[in-house]
């Protein structure tokens, strides 16, 4: 009897471990079949991948397609310039010196050629963003700055993004987007709602007046840049105006969204605003970039990084509490 029971104790025991050795065997394919490189999973990403480029790709197109019709109904001539103006929060122009032309959409790296024919290159890495500011009215920022920093070697760069909001149409003062001034001193940045124009002066008498009515609430990259009493004025990376023999009479502060008097803060939404204490050429415009939070500019040169983030610095600097912190 006993001679049967260990007999089938070996064969149970046998049939066990046989049975762990299939089972381990089955769960690494499974495993293999699932995780593999080649696997379940890795092929539902890279299918999920292929759908969001191209998804990304026939937007681009589409947008495309639409600017070159709206421009031709115009009578303009579509040139790689006007792609700036595809310009939006899913999609970036990030260089039109020459072709291929980069753009970002959605993440996704683009080429454009000289027939404006698009090939996907890559995923874009993953950067910090940066956080806008909307004015609604008597709030402004006091970034500590003098002018007469600004004016010390007699060079300087002034950056932001600004989406300006029709409701400064009702005001007849001038509304400073940023600056400050008195006078026949300062610099600034104005708004004049009731006849549309942006109006860029380094001291009164010395001024650039610019038709505002096509940037109407829609983002425009703004850049002023100031060497040896030249001011130079770009609107989307593109040079619009410049004016020589100017001369920049310092007054007070540098102040963003509102100038010397209480009732002229600008109404809009605004990012990050960059102050460099150098003359930037087109080349380094062209690659300032209003939504990251590392500009590809060498930060050697900024004096003042004016970033809408919550930290202490900029809660102390603020000045009133009609405002909102919106993430790009």
């Amino acid at each position: 009897m006993s001679i049967f029971q260990k007999q089938n104790n070996g064969i149970t025991l046998l049939a066990l471990i046989i049975t762990i050795i299939i089972l381990i065997i089955l769960s690494g394919v499974t495993i293999s079949i699932l995780a593999g490189k080649d696997g379940l999973i890795s092929k539902a990403q890279q299918t999920k991948e292929k759908y969001l480029i191209s998804e990304s790709l026939e937007k681009l197109e589409l947008e495309i397609t639409s600017l070159k019709i709206e421009e031709e109904s115009n009578g303009n001539n579509f040139t790689k310039e006007t792609l700036l103006k595809l310009n939006s929060d899913s999609i970036e122009v990030k260089n039109i010196d020459k072709f291929p032309i980069k753009v970002i959409c959605n993440g996704y790296e683009f080429n454009i050629d000289e027939n404006y024919v698009i090939t996907y290159v890559e995923k874009t890495e993953e950067k910090e963003k940066n956080k806008y500011i909307l004015f609604k009215g008597s709030t402004f920022i006091d970034t500590g700055i003098t002018q007469e920093q600004l004016n010390s070697d007699r060079e300087f760069t002034i950056s932001t993004s600004v989406n300006i909001s029709r409701e400064n149409q009702r005001k007849i003062q001038h509304m400073d987007i940023l600056g400050n001034h008195y006078g026949t001193s300062g610099l600034a940045w104005q708004f004049e709602g009731t006849s549309n124009y942006l109006l860029f002066f380094v001291s009164y008498s010395n001024t650039i007046r610019i038709d505002f009515t096509p940037y109407y609430e829609k983002w425009t990259n703004i850049v002023m840049t100031f060497k040896q009493g030249e001011v130079k004025v770009y609107f989307n990376n593109e040079l619009i105006a410049t004016k020589s023999n100017t001369n920049l009479i310092p007054y007070e502060n540098f102040l963003v969204g509102n100038g010397y008097s209480g009732d002229r803060a600008i109404i809009g939404e605004m990012k990050p605003v960059r102050i460099w204490k150098k003359e930037l050429q087109k080349e380094d415009i062209d690659k300032i970039n209003y939504d990251d939070k590392n500009t590809s500019i060498q930060n050697t040169y900024i004096l003042k990084e004016i970033n809408f983030d919550d930290t202490e610095e900029f809660l102390n600097s603020i000045i009133g509490t009609n405002y909102e912190i919106i993430e790009i």
